[in-house]
C-alpha cells in the first residue's frame, strides 16, 4: 500500500511540473490548408492541431478567422508537450510600406523563447539542419525543427557552427 501511495503522489508531482511548463514552440510557414472538421492546419511540412480556445490574428494583430489565412505565412505557437496551437498569427510583411512601419501599425509579435532563430547549423560530418535553437545545456544543443525539440551533442558540430552558437550565448548573456 505504501509503494501505490508514494507511486500516486510521484505521479501527481511529475504531473504537476508537466502541466505548469508553459513552453511554446513556435511553428513557421505558409498556411496551406485548414481541416474544419479535425481542426488541423498544414503549415509548410508540419501539421498542427488548433486548441479550441485558439485566438486567430491577421497581419494588422485583429481576431480573424482561420479561412481567411490559407495562403499566408504564420507562426503557430504550440504548446510543447500537448503540440496544439494556441494562437495562429500573421507574420510582418518584410516589403510593407515605410508608411506601415510605425510601432502602432506593426502587428503584434510572438514573444519567443529560442536562443536563436532558425537558421542552417552543420555537424562535423558536413551534414545540415535549419532549425532554430532553443538552448545549449550541459553539452547539448537543443534544435527546434517542424516544433519538436531535437537535442544533440555539441561536440559533434562544426567548428564553425560551434563557434557560432558560443558567440549567440554570449550574446543573450
Amino acid at each position: 500500500m505504501k509503494k501505490l501511495i508514494a507511486f500516486a503522489s510521484l505521479t501527481l508531482l511529475v504531473g504537476a511540473a508537466y502541466a505548469g511548463c508553459g513552453t511554446k514552440i513556435p511553428v513557421e510557414g505558409e498556411l496551406s490548408k485548414y481541416d474544419e472538421e479535425t481542426k488541423e492546419l498544414t503549415v509548410g511540412k508540419s501539421k498542427v492541431t488548433l486548441m479550441a480556445s485558439a485566438s486567430i490574428k491577421d497581419a494588422g494583430g485583429s481576431r480573424a478567422k482561420i479561412e481567411d489565412l490559407i495562403g499566408k505565412m504564420v507562426v503557430v505557437s504550440t504548446d510543447k508537450h500537448t503540440k496544439k496551437g494556441e494562437s495562429v498569427s500573421v507574420q510582418a510583411d518584410e516589403g510593407a510600406d515605410e508608411k506601415k512601419s510605425s510601432a502602432a501599425d506593426k502587428p503584434k509579435e510572438m514573444k519567443s523563447n529560442m536562443l536563436a532563430e532558425s537558421q542552417e547549423w552543420t555537424n562535423s560530418s558536413g551534414v545540415s539542419i535549419v532549425a532554430a535553437v532553443q538552448k545549449v545545456e550541459n553539452g547539448k544543443v537543443y534544435f527546434i525543427k517542424d516544433g519538436k525539440s531535437i537535442p544533440y551533442e555539441v561536440s559533434k558540430l562544426s567548428q564553425d557552427t560551434i563557434d557560432r552558437l558560443k558567440a549567440i550565448v554570449k550574446e543573450k548573456q
